[in-house]
């Protein structure tokens, strides 16, 4: 199958695909970056976790602000108008055979996300 279930879902419930934030309850935002263009942003949540540099690269455009004003860094959290943008590293292989990411790193990530939610207004 060539496509993955989020994209089949995302187009038959014709969900918005922009750069700008279209915030709603619904806890799911997917950030893609796209060679030569710009990064896509399918954002239906006010809290975004970005799993590593590339994806919060994308995030941080996808809005439009600049990177130099929200540096990447595992457990970094970053508000702009309406989203909440939580960095972890990414939960590659590499990442957590090296133990650059753990476990309770990645769960305190999405700790930190559960105790925001209802903080931006």
């Amino acid at each position: 199958m060539s496509t993955s279930m989020w994209a089949a879902s995302a187009r038959s419930a014709r969900l918005p695909v922009s750069r700008a934030a279209a915030v709603s309850t619904a806890p799911l935002a997917i950030a893609v970056p796209v060679a030569g263009g710009e990064p896509l942003l399918l954002d239906m949540a006010s809290s975004v976790v970005a799993l590593g540099k590339i994806a919060h690269d994308a995030v941080v455009v996808a809005l439009g602000s600049k990177m130099s004003r929200h540096k990447f860094g595992h457990g970094m959290i970053h508000d702009f108008e309406n989203v909440r943008l939580f960095d972890s590293y990414h939960c590659s292989r590499y990442n957590t055979n090296t133990g650059v990411l753990t476990p309770d790193m990645f769960r305190e990530v999405f700790s930190n996300v559960r105790a925001s939610f209802g903080a931006i207004a």
